[in-house]
């Protein structure tokens, strides 16, 4: 994120928006986080064409007035607090605890014991003790910002953070109020922190904090559900990253959901993929919003190669919205898409096309269409899942150290009887006939063709 972009974090207090009834596409659901945008020339058209492609949007509220029906969401962070004086957040918690007689310690976490951490100027010392002090407060560094980190079980921040994050969302800017909110930073376990000697921390029995994830876990998720007591109208979604571990399941339970941040890639192999899919399903079936979020250019391998495509982009581009549509949900309500990364060029240029194109709903579940050895004695599986207007099928990185992408490790798939379109990134559409070769890391969307 950009300095302006975690300034904005620090003075800005989460808030999420109810799931909506219809998308502005019938088939896909679409999302994209604006934390940085520099081309402020033509910056109204740009929003206009953001308008018109996405279902939420993390950025900017004036959105609303050009498409009352999309969705806009603040960012924020919850579990630490920026220690410089240029973000504004720790000044405004120092000035409403006072204003509210609280504690201003009961809001951080602090060292019971001498504890040393690795920081990008070097090691420092935290002196411990047995009270609350600002002296010995657990601090961390987090791409390379020093933040004091937060106690999620503290009431005095619940209600600080819950009351600052209803006010952002009612008052919102410009005269539009915020629909939802994206909180980042929630990995599966401890906030980051290189702890070389010592680690105790007081508030949790001067246990260190590989020793106490289990009960901070717990005290984040109720952190997270209490406050929706804040802003009950409202969606609070998380950034769980690539984990699918299952604390970040039930802290996204806690919430309204997740943000799966550079989760598809053709680089992650079957199992891991699979693994990805069912967390993703947990959270839809609960009612909560996912969003699949692609790596940075989409994650291509450099050994990738164009395989049955126009381009390697083209093939990355189909396993991507392969990933998706293997996943999604049947009523089009909670699982959503976004191409991450790209700040630095128009929205319009990093567009796949191809999620223009209306396949349908699901009609069946995700199934194993396929498995057995390629030529190069790899274990494989194609997966396959049925929509109205097309069959889906993907076949995941067979392992981690398998990294021949070419016609060497393809294998024939039948498809059933019927006539079909390959469609490519870019929209356009290839005939097939019978069967085709699916290699490794490889998906295929075929478009029916007056199939009966």
């Amino acid at each position: 994120m950009n300095l302006l972009m975690v300034l904005l974090s620090a003075l800005i207090f989460l808030g999420s928006v109810p799931q909506a009834d219809a998308s502005l596409w019938s088939h896909i659901l679409t999302y994209k986080a604006n934390y940085r945008y520099p081309p402020k020339k033509n910056l109204d058209e740009e929003r206009q064409w953001w308008a018109r492609h996405y279902d939420v949007i993390v950025g900017d509220p004036q959105l609303k007035k050009l498409a009352p029906s999309s969705r806009v969401f603040t960012y924020s962070l919850d579990l630490t607090i920026f220690k410089s004086d240029k973000y504004p957040h720790y000044g405004v918690l120092q000035q409403w605890t006072k204003e509210n007689k609280s504690n201003l310690e009961d809001c951080f976490l602090h060292f019971s014991e001498d504890t040393v951490i690795g920081t990008p100027q070097g090691d420092i010392l935290i002196k411990g003790a047995n009270e609350k002090k600002l002296e010995n407060r657990v601090q961390t560094f987090i791409w390379s910002s020093a933040r004091w980190v937060v106690n999620p079980a503290s009431k005095v921040y619940m209600t600080f953070f819950g009351q600052s994050l209803h006010k952002q969302l009612i008052e919102g800017k410009d005269g539009y109020s915020f629909d939802g909110t994206f909180i980042d930073e929630h990995g599966e376990g401890f906030t980051d922190i290189i702890i070389k000697r010592g680690g105790g921390v007081l508030e949790y029995g001067g246990k260190k904090p590989g020793e106490f994830v289990s009960a901070y876990n717990k005290d984040v998720s109720s952190f997270l559900a209490g406050l929706k007591t804040y802003v009950s109208n409202k969606t609070i979604i998380i950034n769980t990253a690539e984990s699918y571990h299952e604390n970040c399941l039930q802290r996204a339970l806690a919430a309204d959901g997740a943000l799966m941040e550079s989760i598809i890639t053709p680089n992650r192999h079957r199992n891991i993929i699979d693994k990805t899919w069912r967390f993703a399903e947990r959270l839809s079936d609960a009612g909560k919003m996912v969003v699949l979020n692609t790596q940075h250019n989409l994650g291509i391998p450099k050994e990738y190669d164009k395989g049955a495509y126009q381009t390697v982009r083209d093939r990355a581009e189909i396993f991507a919205l392969a990933f998706y549509y293997l996943v999604k949900d049947q009523g089009n309500k909670n699982v959503f898409f976004q191409i991450g990364g790209g700040w630095d060029k128009p929205f319009a240029e990093q567009w796949i096309l191809a999620q223009e194109t209306n396949i349908g709903q699901p009609v069946a579940a995700r199934k194993v269409l396929a498995s057995g050895k390629d030529r190069n004695g790899s274990n494989y599986a194609v997966y396959g899942r049925e929509y109205d207007k097309a069959l889906v099928v993907m076949r995941p990185k067979d392992d981690w150290n398998y990294l021949k992408y070419d016609d060497s490790s393809g294998v024939e798939l039948k498809l059933p009887e019927g006539s079909y379109a390959q469609l490519h990134g870019d929209g356009t559409q290839t005939a097939i006939v019978g069967s085709v070769l699916i290699r490794n890391a490889e998906a295929y969307i075929f478009l029916k063709k007056n199939n009966q």
